[in-house]
């Protein structure tokens, strides 16, 4: 913001209140100087972006491919890698619910002027 005069555009970004650490996401200082801006931030709608449950479980199922793969000298590509990913990715889904989504935009809410929404994400514009 202290190098643009014309609003700017966070896409793909959601709340870091609900992500901590987690850097893609803007925390509420960098959300009210967009707004200052007069900018736009993207509600982004996959799970990672909205949930810090659903980066742990991502975290752990990949730690959980990775050692099988160690464990019996496969590569990452392996065919029987991949199996074992989509059988544990299946027990431990990593998906939230809408209303996880619902939570970053209520978050926001008072800064809004402009809601559009598509099928991934949520296009927010500024007072």
């Amino acid at each position: 913001m202290d190098v643009t005069k014309v609003p700017a555009i966070a896409s793909h970004s959601s709340c870091r209140h609900f992500t901590p650490g987690f850097e893609r996401n803007m925390n509420d200082d960098m959300i009210k100087r967009l707004a200052e801006n007069g900018g736009v931030i993207q509600i982004n709608f996959g799970s990672t972006f909205l949930t810090k449950e659903s980066q742990d479980k991502r975290e752990a199922n990949r730690a959980r491919v990775s050692a099988y793969a160690e464990e019996n000298n496969l590569e990452p590509d392996d065919e029987k890698v991949e199996a074992f990913a989509k059988r544990v990715f299946q027990r431990n889904p990593i998906f939230c619910d809408v209303t996880d989504a619902a939570d970053h935009i209520d978050h926001v809410v008072s800064w809004l002027v402009l809601i559009t929404l598509d099928l991934d994400q949520i296009m927010m514009g500024w007072r």
